[in-house]
């Protein structure tokens, strides 16, 4: 995820490149055997839901960029004394803002890849007024300040100390992202699983659980439903995450004497997620986190 990072924050990627390093990403991910990629058994939108959605915090690379590029534009706005915001400035804008600035035919990739980013910083940045001496009212979008004897300021509205951030703007892709799907697919709100506190809750559970990282992404495949087609104990019946790790006999004998017993979520056995999230409110209680960590271990014996 991080090595293309840089590359990223200087220069505008093509969309085609963007999605191949997502399909490479993804390839990495679920991994291959005898030189063939296994199974996709998620979209890369899905996994890369943060952690607490059900993801595993992957990142939207088209988003990303965006978000690292429109940090280049913050600087140059606010750091007008730094060397390449003085070689930009000169060259491409010397008169203008650069929001006014139009596209030209001979500007170099770098240039040409920022000047598509404006569009995302001009939402967000608004003018803190200070002195006054700097601040067309009539072009910049401006808010008055607290106090006359400073200069005036740029002010990133969408974090709290008035600063840029790439996670800042890059959540905002993401909203904007998922509104417009939701929109194009006639979905009302959040699914009903996905979007509810109580499920946020148990993906934090989890994830903070003190147990092998492995472990955390065996459990988090098994609430995704991920399985093979006959279960491999019993040979009976069909190997759904369920009956292999709740219903199979060979199962049920383990849990027996297992020193930990989930009577409360008995009833929940058909739907593993909603048998995890029942369980995951122990947390709760005293050693709960303790209780749940130890199931997880049992879970991953069987």
């Amino acid at each position: 995820m991080a090595m293309p990072t840089y590359a990223m924050s200087c220069f505008k990627l093509s969309r085609k490149l963007c999605k191949d390093i997502t399909t490479s990403m993804a390839s990495n991910w679920w991994g291959e055997t005898d030189g063939k990629i296994k199974m996709h058994w998620l979209s890369w939108k899905k996994i890369a839901l943060k952690r607490s959605e059900g993801g595993l915090g992957f990142k939207d690379i088209e988003a990303f960029k965006k978000a690292l590029l429109g940090k280049q534009i913050w600087r140059i706005l606010t750091k007008p004394n730094l060397l390449v915001s003085k070689v930009l400035r000169a060259k491409y804008f010397p008169k203008d803002s650069i929001f006014k600035r139009k596209p030209q035919k001979n500007a170099s990739w770098i240039w040409q890849g920022l000047l598509g980013a404006r569009s995302l910083i001009k939402k967000g940045v608004i003018r803190r007024t200070g002195n006054g001496r700097s601040t067309n009212i009539w072009e910049h979008q401006w808010i008055p300040g607290s106090s006359s004897g400073r200069e005036d300021s740029y002010f990133w509205q969408h974090n709290a100390g008035g600063f840029y951030s790439v996670s800042s703007r890059y959540k905002l892709l993401i909203e904007e992202s998922r509104s417009i799907e939701k929109v194009k697919s006639g979905e009302a709100g959040p699914s009903i699983m996905e979007g509810s506190q109580q499920l946020k809750q148990m993906w934090n559970t989890l994830w903070k659980l003190n147990i092998k990282h492995k472990i955390k992404l065996f459990i988090w495949k098994c609430i995704k439903g991920m399985g093979d087609p006959v279960c491999r104990a019993c040979g009976e019946s069909q190997e759904t995450v369920e009956h292999l790790l709740l219903s199979c006999p060979k199962t049920l004998d383990i849990w027996k004497v297992a020193p930990i017993q989930w009577d409360g979520a008995r009833d929940q056995h058909r739907d593993f997620k909603r048998w995890w999230s029942k369980i995951s409110e122990a947390k709760t209680r005293p050693e709960g986190a303790q209780h749940i960590g130890l199931t997880a271990n049992i879970l991953w014996q069987v």
